[in-house]
């Protein structure tokens, strides 16, 4: 089956498996949520993994990212490798320990919140940015 590419807002969470289907040129910001698999402080990279889906990170402008294993959830720039396709890596810039978060119900309140908006809202563009 031919999945169809998810337009992006800026800063929306994406699950990790919905990350190929993105449609953007070179960058774009999201966040994300995993499990970290990998780190890596020599090149300052780390492996974030959720429901068998993984993605490289890298972690040069952070220093809190301590603990594998843990739940992590990142904000930053995913950015197309130009050199291999389909290959992604996000730069973070804001990194925190959910560990515990229950992300099940985490992605059923952003998929509420964004029907919700797209419904209640008039210009649905503009709410790409949310304040909380």
């Amino acid at each position: 089956m031919d999945k169809k590419p998810i337009p992006m807002g800026l800063g929306k969470f994406v699950p990790l498996k919905n990350l190929p289907n993105l449609r953007f040129q070179q960058t774009i910001n999201v966040t994300v949520i995993g499990i970290m698999h990998l780190l890596d402080r020599s090149n300052d990279r780390l492996i974030l993994e959720d429901e068998g889906f993984q993605l490289r990170v890298d972690i040069s402008l952070l220093s809190n990212i301590k603990w594998l294993g843990k739940m992590y959830l990142i904000i930053g720039e995913l950015n197309k490798i130009q050199e291999q396709e389909q290959a992604l890596i996000l730069t973070a810039k804001i990194a925190r320990n959910v560990d515990g978060l229950d992300l099940e119900l985490y992605k059923k309140t952003e998929y509420q919140l964004d029907k919700f908006l797209k419904n209640n809202v008039r210009n649905h563009r503009d709410t790409t940015v949310r304040k909380y």
